[in-house]
């Protein structure tokens, strides 16, 4: 397993990963940068060029074909969703086989950023996992397609993404095909700093391991 934080600690409370090793060979084939000229402000594009530039480098290092990636702030109420989802998943990585913990990598991150697209391409299967404002059900596992160009760029800040924009961002940006991606969602209830896990959110928990474990299995064994 390749993940951000070297602690359990630091997964829980969703800190942000430090600079990771630049990425293997399988990084080589991604889709030439030039392809952006007519996607987006130049920023967008610098952001995802150096970031790029940096999964480049060969280290031999093979890329995790599974990607789950949380999003949340652990001190903002039922936003801890992610970040305690990646901590739960941590501990059933550690029991598993070498062969399970190096097909996954996990990642979470307080928010979204266009550099995420980076983390997507080359990837078999996308788990994003975040709490939702609103949402029909408490716990919901939803497929996600990337919107087209045009909708995508609409109002999108490149300090915070969305799952789809980033998708999006992979096509159009780094010209390479998106990986199959879902979202798990957790609907909150209370999103106020400094505050825990509104009792309804821990109530659901267990419904969203459940989800996510189901999700592991299947795409594990695709």
């Amino acid at each position: 397993m390749r993940h951000p934080c070297g602690r359990q600690d630091a997964l829980a409370c969703g800190a942000a990963r430090p600079p990771r090793s630049p990425r293997g060979p399988a990084a080589q084939a991604r889709g030439r940068s030039d392809r952006t000229s007519r996607y987006g402000p130049p920023h967008w594009r610098e952001q995802l060029g150096k970031h790029r530039a940096m999964s480049l480098i060969s280290t031999g290092e093979p890329r995790a074909p599974i990607l789950v990636l949380t999003i949340g702030n652990p001190s903002r109420g039922d936003d801890a969703f992610g970040p305690v989802l990646a901590g739960m998943l941590q501990d059933w990585l550690a029991a598993k086989t070498p062969a399970v913990q190096q097909a996954i990598e996990l990642i979470s991150e307080q928010q979204l950023m266009v550099e995420h697209a980076m983390d997507l391409a080359g990837r078999q299967h996308v788990l994003f996992v975040d709490a939702a404002a609103q949402g029909d059900e408490p716990v919901a596992l939803t497929p996600l397609s990337a919107p087209p160009p045009d909708a995508s760029l609409k109002p999108f800040d490149s300090h915070r993404s969305s799952p789809a924009q980033l998708l999006s961002l992979c096509e159009a940006v780094l010209g390479t095909t998106p990986p199959p991606a879902e979202l798990l969602t957790l609907t909150g209830s209370s999103f106020e700093l400094d505050t825990p896990l509104s009792a309804r959110a821990q109530a659901h928990l267990p419904q969203a391991w459940s989800l996510l474990q189901s999700w592991l299995d299947r795409v594990l064994h695709h």
